[in-house]
């Protein structure tokens, strides 16, 4: 499913490369009068919409805000709209800035169980079997990183399949400043469940950039207990802007909100946890994120099976690494089983 089928087909040829626009410069007011043009020379009646929105940017005023009614929701979340209103509506204008400053583009996961001869090759998904180069060596413990957990440096073990992404669905998503535009990143990790050693677990990430070497893999037969393959469920995404946790590295840029209104925004909410490229969400504990530098890549929710369990796993990477696509990267920040 691409995004513009996500947007109910409201987009007109062209018009995502506004949206684009818009989240690089979010709560510009003139920018979205630009915006407001094009939608009007291309005969849209969200140009009308679109013109008084900018002009409420520019006032921060209630009464200038534009009525949404049957205006697309996540429309209105791409162009900044709930997040703009909501500050007027609180009386919290003087925190536009912020706000928006810190608000990230990123990408909202929704699940549906499927079975691996329903899937497409090469699509989105947890679990199931994994799509790769016909010669490409099954991971092992040691190749899986975590910051906080055991280390599973010199673990020969095979790890287990956790996911993979299609990249080329996500091209013209509002994130494809930071992923590649191409290819399939797939996701593996390894826990001890076999040694009773839940803590020694790990993660590792692979990037594919040509497709057409891939074929769909069975796991290997000695993959040990944790680490086999569970049902698979198909990924689809949808665009969103995603806030900071009140407890993370941002919290001292948070506080003034904060303290003048903490219920003004679901900062760091249960409805925003399973994302990409957005920010980490605690669990049973504060943000795990552990500096700004550290990007938050995907959460996988954890799965039980057959009395052995994936547990939530909140996967990061250094922004440098995101940019020079060193996946190999990455790092498990933080497990919960519970």
């Amino acid at each position: 499913m691409s995004f513009d089928e996500t947007l109910h087909g409201m987009l007109q040829p062209g018009e995502r490369s506004f949206l684009l626009r818009l989240l690089s410069a979010r709560g510009d007011a003139s920018v979205v009068n630009e915006y407001a043009d094009w939608l009007t020379t291309q005969g849209d009646a969200r140009g009308g919409f679109v013109r008084q929105f900018a002009r409420a940017l520019s006032t921060g005023s209630l009464s200038t805000f534009p009525k949404p009614y049957g205006q697309d929701k996540q429309w209105l979340e791409l162009i900044g709209y709930q997040l703009a209103y909501r500050l007027a509506e609180r009386d919290l204008w003087r925190f536009a800035n912020l706000v928006f400053g810190v608000a990230r583009p990123a990408l909202r996961i929704e699940t549906s169980p499927q079975s691996d001869d329903e899937l497409e090759f090469g699509c989105s998904k947890f679990g199931g079997h994994p799509d790769l180069p016909a010669d490409f060596i099954w991971p092992i413990g040691d190749q899986c990183r975590a910051i906080y957990n055991d280390d599973t440096s010199g673990e020969q073990r095979l790890a287990g399949f956790l996911g993979q992404i299609d990249l080329d669905e996500l091209r013209n998503a509002a994130t494809n400043d930071r992923l590649p535009p191409h290819g399939l990143l797939s996701f593996f990790g390894f826990q001890d469940l076999e040694n009773d050693h839940p803590d020694k677990i790990g993660v590792m990430a692979c990037w594919f950039p040509d497709r057409s070497v891939l074929v769909r893999r069975d796991p290997p037969a000695n993959l040990t207990q944790g680490n086999e393959c569970f049902d698979p469920a198909r990924i689809s995404f949808k665009e969103f802007l995603d806030l900071p946790s009140g407890s993370g590295p941002w919290a001292d840029d948070l506080g003034p909100l904060i303290e003048a209104d903490e219920d003004a925004f679901d900062i760091g909410t249960w409805n925003n946890i399973e994302n990409v490229l957005g920010y980490a969400v605690g669990t049973s504990a504060d943000d795990p994120t552990p500096d700004k530098s550290s990007r938050h890549l995907i959460f996988f929710r954890g799965t039980e099976l057959s009395g052995w369990k994936w547990p939530d796993l909140h996967i990061q990477i250094d922004e440098q690494d995101l940019a020079h696509r060193r996946f190999e990267k990455i790092r498990l920040v933080w497990v919960d089983w519970d």
